[in-house]
């Protein structure tokens, strides 16, 4: 079922609402990408614990299906979602699939849309002007909701998140081969946990 919501609107940014609105008109365009390849990704950093240079690219999960998810940490969705997904990981990662989170643009900033519910729970966070500051913001969420998947971060940009349509948070599925099986719809009102749960597991039978 859809991840709760029970947010307010308080106030927005008009750039980031014009910017906002011009990545929906674009997904709209685009239509689904289920039975399409996937968009690639090439050298996302990881976040890990202490210095690393590892990045991953959408190549690397050539040979097993990938579970892919974005969520970004203001956003009310993820954050009444993080749990479930944590679960499912747990569940299937000894599994023949592959899991990875990747962190995109900020859902609810402070210099974006604002939301009352990050102001009721003490989420403050601007647009990250720098890697460090999207780093941070990745692991606070990592460690809000102590989540062990890989967790790669997109690039300032957002290349990735717009090329997968996937703000403020979504899930996909995609083969072994790099084509996308399971498109879920864009939240916070089409995030369906129990969906993508249900394309892993097709993804796993097929195997």
């Amino acid at each position: 079922m859809p991840a709760p919501l029970g947010k307010t609107f308080v106030g927005f940014d008009k750039k980031y609402l014009v910017e906002a609105l011009q990545r929906h008109v674009e997904e709209r365009k685009k239509g689904s990408m289920e039975g399409t390849a996937a968009p690639s990704f090439d050298d996302l950093p990881l976040l890990l614990e202490g210095e690393s240079e590892l990045a991953v690219s959408l190549s690397d999960y050539r040979g097993k299906p990938l579970a892919l998810f974005f969520g970004s940490y203001t956003s009310s969705a993820f954050r009444d979602g993080a749990g479930r997904i944590q679960s499912i990981y747990d569940a299937h990662k000894g599994d023949n699939i592959n899991f990875l989170y990747i962190y995109p643009s900020e859902a609810h900033p402070t210099d974006g849309w604002k939301i009352e519910s990050n102001e009721k729970e003490g989420i403050s966070f601007r647009r990250p002007r720098t890697m460090e500051e999207k780093f941070h913001l990745a692991k606070t969420a990592k460690d809000a909701y102590n989540l062990t998947m890989p967790i790669a971060v997109d690039t300032l940009d957002d290349a990735t998140d717009e090329a997968y349509g996937a703000m403020p948070v979504r899930c996909y599925v995609i083969d072994h081969d790099g084509i996308v099986k399971y498109q879920g719809k864009r939240g916070p009102f089409g995030f369906d946990i129990d969906a993508w749960e249900a394309a892993i597991q097709r993804a796993l039978a097929d195997r």
